[in-house]
């Protein structure tokens, strides 16, 4: 049986698979996932973004009407395109957003972001790496003095953003200091992305898979960074961008081209679609 007869799903990593740095979808992107979506396949957009964000993306392939899924926050929030409704709503645990805030304190160099349903929030006026964020994922800013107006909200995920040495040293203390209690990822960069204990890509994306009746091995999948690698793992046909980290191509059956070389198209074209 080819590739072709045992994908029913898609699986799409955004920035630095989907998404290039125009903040945009390609045409030649948009026209494979619209013959793979015809064709009967089951498009899934996962992504660390907040879902306002991935929704915007969603909006621009017409994924409302083609029929798919968004799967955000890593995972921690999964909603159906199709019949819009919500499968999974995961926040982090009550109080960790002022036990988050009142860690940083001791890491001035660095700063803690957050969103609510429209917009990024942080709470230092002058943040490069929060403004950076922020025009790469379609989002306005909003500036508070301190979180104490959101302890009590439900937080689907922080960010901490600053320099990678500093981050480095964070991201050990954060897993000493809180964990199990929170999930922690660093791959490196200029960002640490921390979200509800138990949730990944693969978490997220097995709850759409169950509502279709598809199995894992029949899922393809696109990615191309450490927050990618248990969707990786989890998919059938992993797929790894040639931008992507060594884990990920590790992990990867096929490597496909560079996401500024519509990496997604060529996997989906090889597929048969």
């Amino acid at each position: 049986m080819g590739i072709k007869m045992k994908i029913k799903a898609i699986a799409l990593d955004l920035d630095g698979t989907l998404v290039g740095d125009d903040h945009h979808v390609s045409a030649k992107n948009k026209q494979a996932i619209r013959r793979a979506a015809e064709g009967g396949i089951h498009i899934i957009l996962s992504s660390g973004r907040p879902y306002s964000s991935v929704r915007k993306i969603a909006e621009e392939i017409e994924l409302p009407i083609l029929g798919g899924s968004i799967v955000s926050y890593n995972g921690a929030y999964v909603r159906d395109m199709k019949m819009e409704r919500v499968l999974a709503a995961a926040y982090l645990p009550q109080g960790m957003c002022e036990k988050l805030e009142r860690f940083m304190t001791d890491w001035k160099r660095a700063e803690i972001l957050t969103y609510d349903n429209t917009s990024m929030l942080l709470t230092k006026q002058e943040h490069p790496f929060g403004s950076r964020i922020a025009e790469g994922l379609l989002l306005p800013i909003r500036q508070l003095p301190d979180f104490t107006q959101i302890y009590d909200t439900d937080i689907c995920k922080f960010i901490i953003a600053g320099e990678s040495e500093l981050l480095q040293q964070i991201y050990l203390e954060l897993e000493k200091q809180f964990a199990p209690d929170i999930n922690c990822i660093y791959g490196g960069g200029n960002f640490i992305e921390i979200m509800p204990p138990g949730v990944t890509k693969a978490t997220g994306i097995d709850l759409v898979l169950k509502e279709y009746g598809i199995t894992p091995e029949q899922l393809m999948c696109c990615g191309d960074s450490r927050n990618d690698l248990a969707m990786m793992q989890y998919a059938g046909y992993p797929v790894a961008m040639a931008n992507a980290s060594a884990e990920i191509r590790e992990q990867a059956r096929y490597i496909t081209a560079s996401y500024d070389k519509d990496g997604v198209a060529e996997a989906i074209l090889r597929m048969g679609f």
